[in-house]
């Protein structure tokens, strides 16, 4: 999903110019090669932190953003936002009518794709990690819910995009923060595999941040993209019970039901 959503960011603010001269235009989606694709998200994106107050951002991301696009509203303000030298990265890129020119590429694309798994994607019904974790927050044990927050390990190959654990527990931060049922909990965020001082969100009150916080970073163990195979060997290794089910068999989201 990240890769189709960067893809199409791409082609809807993207702009080539021509070696040689000659004004820019739009770019194409066949200049978006799976190649340069997978360049640009293995290797050039990043999640920049915070854009805006937290009230201000939900509301452009709620009506503004989706799988593939961005409004005007929404691409402006992550414009204002970008964090780098230049406002453009520039790739070499060959067009089949145009030859071989610049791509130019916002540079706020590759810092703000990730806002899409952040935030969510209603209108595609695809909801955002913030969502998803304080759902199950609001499912767990009430005496549980302090250490389960301040023990978040973030897993898969995104969990390796500079900047996106972070910039989950900062805005995780602020979404407990801005409602009154988790406000108290807001405090506790932090991620299993960083040890040390957190909870430098500036949405939180200063006197709720504790001075340390004694970490073991047991999360640093493993790479974040190996952590899913690791935990599911160990569980079958370990025995630990559960349903076995084929890869032919799965469906991509139904599992079956136990007796």
């Amino acid at each position: 999903m990240l890769a189709a959503h960067v893809r199409g960011l791409c082609v809807q603010h993207a702009r080539f110019r021509a070696f040689g001269g000659g004004d820019s235009r739009p770019a194409e989606p066949e200049m978006i090669t799976d190649l340069l694709l997978e360049h640009m998200v293995r290797r050039l994106q990043c999640a920049a932190p915070l854009a805006t107050a937290p009230d201000e951002f939900a509301k452009l991301a709620r009506d503004g953003l989706s799988l593939g696009a961005v409004s005007d509203e929404l691409a402006a303000c992550f414009a204002s936002h970008t964090v780098g030298a230049s406002a453009h990265i520039r790739m070499v890129v060959d067009s089949p009518q145009h030859g071989r020119g610049e791509l130019l590429v916002p540079r706020w694309v590759l810092q703000r794709a990730t806002e899409l798994l952040l935030q969510g994607d209603a209108a595609n019904d695809h909801e955002g990690l913030l969502s998803a974790i304080v759902r199950c927050l609001a499912r767990a044990p009430v005496d549980t819910r302090r250490e389960l927050i301040a023990q978040i390990l973030v897993v898969g190959g995104v969990a390796s995009v500079p900047g996106f654990r972070f910039r989950l527990a900062q805005e995780l931060q602020s979404r407990l923060a801005g409602e009154e049922r988790w406000r108290a909990l807001a405090a506790s965020v932090a991620l299993a595999e960083e040890p040390g001082p957190w909870n430098q969100s500036p949405y939180l009150d200063p006197e709720a941040r504790p001075e340390s916080r004694d970490k073991s970073a047991n999360g640093s163990v493993f790479a974040a993209a190996d952590r899913c195979w690791v935990g599911v060997s160990l569980a079958v290794a370990a025995k630990i019970g559960g349903v076995d089910m084929r890869r032919d068999d799965f469906d991509g989201h139904s599992l079956p039901r136990l007796d």
